[in-house]
């Protein structure tokens, strides 16, 4: 996830769990300065984002700029494009290799639930009904729901997961400049 800082450089806000970039070591708040050699200065988002992505199993160079002791590092990385189903919910650890192998008990005795939701994609709120019917089906009493570092998304998909905790009352309204 980019956007642009005050500057208008383009600034990485969150590496996406399990994407080339954070395996790669990306950090948050580095800055994209080049692409392909290619200077980033001047780019609109949706510029960067076309020159970032591209057809799976090509490489790509990111040119970035970190801020290290006290002073401006530069740092090439070269990933491997790839195709990237964005999981949202994740469970309290991983119970196998797999993206959906989650341990979703924190307290599995006392039946304490835990998800945390890295942010509000297509299926959020339908991975999210999964992941609580099965932990109801072990037992369920109380549930951590953890929205830390959670930079937001669709808005129907919050909605939706709004709805499955508050069972009455307004959830997200519009209003025009004119009230």
């Amino acid at each position: 996830q980019i956007q642009h800082d005050e500057l208008m450089r383009i600034k990485v806000v969150t590496p996406l769990e399990g994407t080339p970039a954070q395996r790669a070591g990306v950090h948050a708040e580095d800055l994209i300065t080049k692409v392909n050699g290619e200077s980033t200065a001047g780019f609109t988002l949706d510029q960067a984002v076309d020159v970032i992505t591209g057809p799976e199993n090509t490489k790509v160079t990111l040119t970035m700029e970190r801020d290290g002791d006290g002073q401006t590092i530069e740092k090439d990385f070269t990933l491997v494009r790839q195709s990237i189903k964005l999981r949202s919910v994740k469970g309290w650890k991983r119970a196998g290799a797999s993206e959906e192998d989650w341990d979703w008990f924190v307290d599995r005795e006392s039946g304490i639930g835990y998800v945390r939701l890295t942010q509000f994609t297509e299926n959020t709120a339908e991975d999210l009904d999964a992941a609580i019917d099965e932990m109801q089906a072990d037992g369920l009493s109380g549930l951590v729901l953890d929205l830390r570092f959670n930079p937001g998304g669709l808005l129907d998909q919050a909605v939706e997961v709004v709805g499955e905790f508050a069972t009455s009352g307004r959830v997200v309204s519009t209003e025009d400049a004119d009230g």
